[in-house]
Parts: C-alpha cells; sequence; structure tokens
C-alpha cells in the first residue's frame, strides 16, 4: 500500500556472518529489520493513522479507531476499505504524516547529545522542504563525498558532519517523495502545488511538537 519492501530478521544482516548470504541485495530493495520501528515510513504511517484516528492499538489488538467508529473527520471502514467523505480529513492526514517523516527519529527523553544531533537532521530536513514549496524545488543529487579528500583534521570533520546532515536530509526527502508529498523533477525535488498547502500545515505541526518537547525540558 505505501511501497515498503522490508524484511524481518532476529539479527541484522550488515557487518555480520550473515553478510555473504545477502551480498548483492541493494538496500533500497529491502530493508532488513528487528522491529517495524526500525522502518522509517511503516513507523511514520503507523504513528500518523493513530493520531487521526484511524486506527486503535492497545496491548494486544489494534482495531478501527475513534475516528472510522463514530464517523468523524470524514473517514469510514466500507467492505474493509478506507473511505473519506471529507477532503479536510484527508489534508489532516498528509499534514500528520509530514510531521511523522520529518520527526520520525526524535527521541522525547530528556535532552542529550543525541537529541541535539536529531534536532539538527529535523531542521536541515525542515528547511529544505520549505524550499520545496517554490516551483524551483531543491536539488535532489546533492555534491557529497568531499571529505575524504581534505587533509586538514577539523576541516575534514567539519565536511563529514555536514555531508551526514545532507545523507539525513535526503533520506528524509526520499521518503516524502515516496508518499508523493515530494516530486522529482529532472534533478530537482519540488513539493506538488496541490499540496503546498498540506505541507505548510504539516511543517507548521512539526514546529510545533518540536517547541513542546522542548517546552518539556
Amino acid at each position: 500500500m505505501i511501497g515498503v519492501q522490508a524484511l524481518g530478521v532476529a539479527r541484522v544482516p550488515w557487518g555480520s556472518a550473515h553478510d555473504e548470504e545477502y551480498a548483492g541485495r541493494a538496500i533500497e530493495e529491502a530493508q532488513y529489520a528487528q522491529s517495524m520501528w526500525q522502518v522509517p515510513e511503516l513507523s511514520a504511517w503507523w504513528r500518523c493513522l493513530q493520531t487521526v484516528g484511524i486506527i486503535e492499538v492497545t496491548p494486544t489488538r489494534v482495531k478501527p479507531g475513534s475516528a472510522v467508529i463514530a464517523g468523524k473527520h470524514g473517514a469510514q471502514l466500507v467492505d474493509g476499505e478506507l473511505h473519506w467523505n471529507d477532503e479536510q480529513a484527508l489534508e489532516r492526514l498528509c499534514a500528520v504524516l509530514v510531521v511523522e517523516l520529518l520527526a520520525w527519529n526524535l527521541d522525547d527523553d530528556d535532552y542529550s547529545q543525541q537529541r541535539y544531533w536529531q534536532e539538527q537532521q529535523f531542521y536541515a530536513a525542515t528547511l529544505r522542504l520549505i524550499e520545496g514549496l517554490d516551483d524551483d524545488g531543491f536539488d535532489a543529487e546533492p555534491s557529497i563525498g568531499e571529505a575524504k579528500y581534505v587533509d586538514d583534521h577539523e576541516l575534514k570533520m567539519e565536511l563529514m558532519r555536514s555531508e551526514l546532515l545532507e545523507y539525513s536530509v535526503m533520506n528524509r526527502a526520499g521518503l516524502l517523495a515516496q508518499f508523493g508529498l515530494l516530486e522529482r523533477v529532472g534533478t530537482r525535488y519540488v513539493v506538488p502545488k496541490q499540496l503546498r498547502g498540506v505541507v505548510v500545515s504539516g511543517i507548521t505541526l512539526a514546529l510545533d511538537y518540536l517547541a513542546g518537547l522542548q517546552a518539556r525540558e
């Protein structure tokens, strides 16, 4: 439904004794994970469905949520398929999905060095998505890999940090594109015109979410 190709394993094979078994398989063909929370697009979609009330998760069951049961938000379950009667409800779902994809790895535990890095990834991806609201969009093929050619240690470390951040941004851009919230036009990523209002709403919600985390610290 959402184009996820993931394989559940007891141990992620990369760097393990099972490398030969998985040799030749591109990462994009299948993701290896020990739980669905290690698959960004799947965990984001799952949390999104819970947030808007499409599903309710209990310790033992997953069942239709309050939005479906009560017919709220314009969602109805008909013969096992979800139907939308209200365009605003679908827009809310998309906006919440933007939040989940931008903030999927934000840890809401106490502030730490790891959280600092997660926030940097969040801000970088959010700023790039804002660039995507313009007709010219942003570069889908940024130049990465210059750090290995630099001898100066401090400059090398700074470039490596920037490249890691760029990888993170491109990963999120790929997730947004997978859900149709970004589209690739040549070598650029652009937010489809008909979805720009939804994406702006999602960015606003995402910034509010991060502000809420920071306020609790």
